[in-house]
């Protein structure tokens, strides 16, 4: 009997997990042809702004969900590619790009959206990378050195910066920072890994492994999940699905995309786009896991809102 209720509580567990799923409730272009080429969606921490830029990372603008109207930020060579926004939204920390004599110098800025003053934080450099940001201060890597810069008067708490775990790709490997300690992960042994990410919880790694798909490990690279095919794959906030694009091209260009989201746990898949004339890319959540942006081939910005149903 003890047995049997054992079996009925796992069973009931089962099927409330199964019984989770995803559906698309609208579709709508936030941006059009007209208003220029948008690429890499992301939302601010809030959801009010969808921020966005241009070709080959020129340039950042936001789009306003309350006033449906498009800002521009600036024009900055290199400012859309991985911009990060503050913990509380207000800032962003952004490059800024430009080549001399053949060599790419790269500064650091951050801009504060609410009375648009600009910072220049790391002047014109090399081998700059940004590893994460947030309202205190910014984590990042100059050459082969790591460094936590204070953005406020008083001093950076590095316990405080370090509660969660940052993650990046260096020499085509993943790199894990806890505790201000820097750890090498090859899960899969050597390789091109892409697009690592903490789960929103801390515990768990999601990264793709070129040529072999993506994968969710522990922090230590033991594998938990094999995804399958997912290109791009992000958590949703609450950490329960994993946005991805499932994209064809011909070695040169894309030829066809659409977006799936998958259970974290892999057990369930759902398409939610399915055309022959558009090829949907790089889509991203949106904070409350209902919604979520991605941008055409072509350039358009979409915004989806989605269903779903515990």
């Amino acid at each position: 009997m003890k047995g049997l209720s054992v079996f009925l509580v796992l069973l009931f567990f089962a099927s409330s997990a199964n019984a989770q799923s995803i559906s698309v409730l609208s579709n709508r272009s936030i941006t059009s042809l007209s208003e220029g080429q948008f690429y890499f969606p992301r939302s601010n921490p809030d959801g009010s702004k969808i921020f966005f830029t241009s070709t080959n990372y020129k340039g950042l603008w936001y789009y306003d969900t309350g006033s449906k109207n498009i800002r521009n930020v600036n024009n900055y060579s290199g400012a859309g590619y991985k911009f990060k926004f503050s913990g509380d939204g207000n800032k962003i920390l952004f490059r800024k790009v430009k080549y001399v004599n053949k060599r790419k110098l790269t500064s650091l800025a951050t801009i504060d959206l609410n009375n648009k003053t600009e910072s220049v934080i790391i002047p014109e450099t090399r081998k700059l990378k940004v590893l994460d940001f947030t309202k205190a201060g910014a984590f990042v890597k100059l050459g082969n050195e790591t460094k936590l810069l204070s953005l406020t008067k008083s001093k950076l708490k590095k316990e405080v910066f370090w509660e969660k775990p940052k993650v990046d790709i260096e020499n085509r490997d993943i790199v894990i920072y806890r505790n201000g300690k820097r750890k090498v992960l090859q899960p899969l042994g050597k390789g091109i890994y892409l697009w690592p990410s903490i789960s929103p919880d801390g515990t768990k790694l999601l990264f793709t492994l070129g040529g072999k798909g993506t994968y969710v490990s522990d922090l230590d690279g033991n594998i938990l999940v094999k995804v399958g095919y997912a290109n791009y794959p992000s958590w949703s906030p609450d950490g329960k699905w994993i946005l991805c694009m499932k994209d064809k091209d011909d070695g040169y260009n894309f030829t066809a995309s659409d977006l799936y989201v998958i259970k974290a746990d892999g057990s369930k898949e759902i398409q939610l786009t399915s055309s022959d004339d558009i090829i949907e890319l790089y889509p991203s959540w949106l904070p409350d896991s209902k919604e979520i942006v991605y941008n055409t081939n072509s350039g358009v910005v979409y915004l989806m809102e989605l269903k779903v149903s515990d």
